[in-house]
């Protein structure tokens, strides 16, 4: 399965087996402007490594009611199940939000469905179960409603608020990391780092969980930003230093290409490669809706 960006325009997903079909191909996708109305833009690559699957993902979802919805998912369990985990939590979403308004809703109980479902299907087509058994994803979006954006997380794959430069909110990681240092503890030796940053502690996939999805309200002003992005991003260039960037250019695409820079040259000095994933959205209160014709 290629790396993808999802585009949705109408069509809805009705098997989960029809994946391959609505998933875009090549390996250095770029999103620079999906729809001229929408002050949004997105890029997922496979990372500078010789990988030769980006398990991460993006996607966005508009409808004419002042609604607008985005997603990043970094799927986990194995190249295959990973890749696997985050097309299928994407995909579930976007065809399900025609119908089912509740983005809790669908995250809480349909994608768990859809996961156990494209396990069974798997193993009736005669797959191992080790393929599709241990996958999951990560996953950050946000609902904008008018000047209000519904947050809902679940892992290391972020949301950001930025508002002139500075940080307003960002989502709390579920790693184990994040819950060393709520709990005062930030001495973590160096050795030991990057195994505490890499503990995800709270992900969607299989088996079947009624797991919490962490959820926040933002305000929006105008010309807020919101960043999405997967830990290829934010393992590298941490929220105040995405928005120092973000806070150095004026639109969606050239945000999107200057941190997918940053993190090129950091990677190049000895950061961490993995996939990385980027989606830059900023706020227009005076927009009246967002179509999709």
């Amino acid at each position: 399965m290629p790396s993808r960006i999802l585009h949705y325009l109408e069509h809805t997903v009705a098997e989960w087996r029809s994946l391959k079909n609505v998933i875009s191909g090549g390996q250095e996708d770029w999103l620079p402007n999906p729809e001229p109305q929408l002050p949004l833009a997105g890029r997922t690559h496979r990372g500078l490594s010789s990988r030769s699957i980006n398990q991460d993902g993006i996607a966005f979802f508009a409808s004419g009611n002042n609604r607008l919805v985005l997603i990043a998912a970094d799927g986990i369990g194995g190249a295959p199940g990973g890749e696997t985990a985050s097309a299928l939590l994407l995909l579930t979403v976007v065809s399900q939000l025609t119908r089912i308004r509740s983005l809790r809703r669908i995250f809480q109980y349909l994608v768990p469905a859809a996961f156990e479902e494209f396990h069974r299907k798997s193993l009736k087509q005669g797959n191992s179960p080790l393929e599709t058994s241990s996958m999951g994803t990560t996953y950050a979006a946000v609902d904008i409603r008018s000047d209000f954006a519904h947050v809902y997380h679940q892992g290391d794959t972020k949301a950001v608020h930025i508002r002139n430069g500075h940080v307003v909110s960002e989502t709390l990681d579920h790693t184990l990391e994040q819950e060393l240092r709520l709990r005062g503890n930030t001495n973590v030796p160096a050795r030991a780092r990057h195994i505490v940053t890499s503990c995800v502690s709270l992900v969607h996939g299989l088996p079947r969980k009624m797991q919490p999805v962490t959820k926040n309200r933002w305000i929006l002003d105008n010309d807020d930003w919101i960043i999405l992005g997967t830990d290829g991003l934010f393992d590298v260039l941490d929220a105040a230093e995405v928005a120092t960037i973000t806070n150095s250019f004026s639109t969606p695409s050239q945000v999107v290409y200057a941190l997918d820079t940053c993190v090129r040259m950091l990677v190049e000095k000895g950061a961490k490669d993995d996939n990385v994933s980027i989606i830059a959205y900023q706020h227009k209160c005076d927009t009246p809706a967002f179509v999709v014709e």
